[in-house]
């Protein structure tokens, strides 16, 4: 996810939102891998959503604890001329949202 990032935020497009699922599997390191990709999103100065458990564990500014709670939130309505990074793991469905963007 660093890697997707890292490219998300040399493109020049001034208007990104990274829409972030959380990372299943990682066992005893998911609370600090999960920290550490919302550091690069603050030092990178990218502007992001956050979706699950595990991003919920650290207070993310703009979460969300399902795909579905996005959606029924009504905020990807507002959501227009933005290039959108999804990344995250295939469990949490990120995919849901494609129709919505």
């Amino acid at each position: 996810m660093s890697a997707a990032l890292d490219s998300f935020a040399q493109l020049a497009d001034s208007n990104k939102l990274a829409i972030l699922g959380d990372m299943l599997e990682l066992g005893d390191v998911a609370f600090d891998e999960h920290h550490k990709i919302l550091s690069i999103c603050e030092a990178k100065k990218i502007h992001c959503i956050t979706i699950g458990q595990e991003f919920g564990r650290l207070n993310s500014p703009a979460h969300f604890e399902s795909t579905e709670a996005l959606i029924n939130d009504g905020l990807l309505d507002r959501v227009e001329n933005t290039t959108i990074l999804l990344k995250g793991s295939r469990g949490i469905g990120l995919e849901r949202l494609i129709p919505f963007l």
